[in-house]
């Protein structure tokens, strides 16, 4: 089975009174969607930026894609729901690159 593109389609973050939650959509072409939840507790959020909570949440979704990407190996990630800068993409390029060094091997990609 060939996906040559994996998308990261966005996220929602709920707000909580002692954290918040976050439900981060990816899919593979359009057969496939994929919803993962992760939850913050035992945090007071009574003053913070929420646009930089926003912009960190938004980059933790880089990683947790690679949980659901490294099924199908696709070529390429999109990511229209965010936006990076050129500093940025070059870092997840080489972490992307580098940090999946073994499972590139293993698999023979």
């Amino acid at each position: 089975m060939k996906t040559p593109v994996f998308y990261y389609n966005g996220w929602k973050t709920t707000y909580l009174p002692d954290g918040f939650k976050v439900e981060y959509q990816f899919s593979a072409g359009t057969e496939f969607q994929f919803i993962h939840h992760l939850t913050f507790s035992g945090i007071e959020l009574v003053e913070f930026d929420q646009s930089r909570v926003e912009q960190l949440v938004g980059q933790l979704g880089l990683v947790e894609l690679l949980s659901y990407w490294k099924a199908f190996a696709s070529q390429r990630i999109e990511t229209p729901c965010i936006s990076l800068t050129p500093a940025q993409i070059e870092f997840w390029h080489k972490l992307y690159l580098k940090g999946m060094g073994e499972y590139f091997y293993t698999n023979q990609i």
